[in-house]
């Protein structure tokens, strides 16, 4: 298991139990943060918190969301939507902003609206 593997099934199980932080999860597992962080840089994490879901009665948090399958244009780089998934995955204001980039993006398109027509003043409360 890669790591990005290994830390989307950290944020799944912190979202499943309600966690703020990695150390918060740690500590209802039952572990200090720091043996948490030994075996999440060991890949042995999933196993640890599959063990503990386990014992909760929770679901598995080994087998990560499955990303749904869109049909991108050949031109579409695969790597930055890859990259992008894990961004918006990512539980940071980062990940926030780029879905609303991307919504923002979206709706000009399907409204076809050219984001170089469009007053940037009025998007922000300007007099534009």
């Amino acid at each position: 298991m890669n790591v990005d593997e290994n830390q989307l099934i950290v944020d799944n199980a912190m979202k499943s139990t309600g966690c703020n932080s990695e150390a918060e999860l740690a500590r209802m597992m039952g572990m200090l943060p720091q043996n948490f962080n030994q075996k999440k840089k060991r890949g042995t994490i999933a196993k640890a918190i599959n063990r503990f879901l386990e014992k909760t009665g929770q679901p598995a948090a080994s087998t990560p969301a499955p990303i749904p399958s869109v049909s991108c244009p050949a031109d579409a780089d695969p790597n930055v939507i890859g990259k992008a998934g894990i961004v918006l995955g990512s539980g940071t204001i980062y990940g926030q902003a780029l879905k609303q980039n991307i919504e923002a993006f979206y709706q000009a398109v399907q409204k076809e609206v050219k984001i170089g027509d469009a007053d940037p003043l009025k998007s922000i409360g300007g007099t534009g």
